[in-house]
């Protein structure tokens, strides 16, 4: 058994091509994750209340308004999304008994795992592209950040072991400038 920080264990669970090593390491970390459920709870717990404190600080009633910026959608396109899939939930369903392959039902992690045979593999240049386009669409200025970050050689998208999926953005105040730590696996 091979030491795994959560962030491999994770990518491995979620992404391996190999079926029976994706199972064996999601079994072995939902046990990890199962062992420390009340540290996660409480950790949970905490950053709701923050949440919900600062959203109370900013006298901002909606819960969501934030994370609603965070993801560039408003209000109407959530409930927009949301009637989509009530009115085509026969078709979801459909799609949803192919995956289960006769199957009685479908786990979370299986659906999540599912591995098409028509994916593409996205060049950077190309996903950068779709990032800065994607930010205009939200905010000239965080478009322009992002532009500058990849022009500035902020950007370390290498994907190498000890890296965990996903990203952040690490600011130097003192330099105005930030360092951004991802993982690029050719998909965004």
């Amino acid at each position: 058994n091979k030491l795994l920080s959560f962030g491999q264990a994770n990518t491995i669970a979620m992404n391996s091509d190999n079926e029976k090593e994706r199972l064996e390491v999601f079994d072995s970390l939902t046990c990890a994750l199962h062992k420390e459920k009340e540290i996660f709870a409480t950790v949970l717990n905490q950053v709701g209340r923050l949440r919900n404190a600062k959203s109370n600080e900013i006298e901002d009633r909606e819960i969501l308004t934030q994370s609603f910026h965070a993801n560039g959608i408003s209000e109407t396109v959530l409930f927009q999304m949301w009637n989509v899939t009530e009115e085509n939930l026969d078709k979801l369903v459909s799609a949803l008994n192919v995956y289960k392959k006769g199957k009685a039902s479908i786990t979370w992690h299986e659906l999540m795992t599912v591995k098409e045979s028509n994916e593409v593999m996205i060049p950077f240049s190309v996903a950068v592209q779709n990032v800065y386009d994607a930010c205009k669409n939200i905010d000239q200025e965080l478009a322009e950040f992002a532009r500058n970050a990849i022009e500035s050689g902020w950007i370390d998208a290498e994907p190498r072991e000890n890296k965990p999926p996903g990203g952040f953005c690490a600011p130097f105040f003192s330099e105005k400038e930030s360092r951004i730590s991802m993982r690029y696996d050719g998909s965004i």
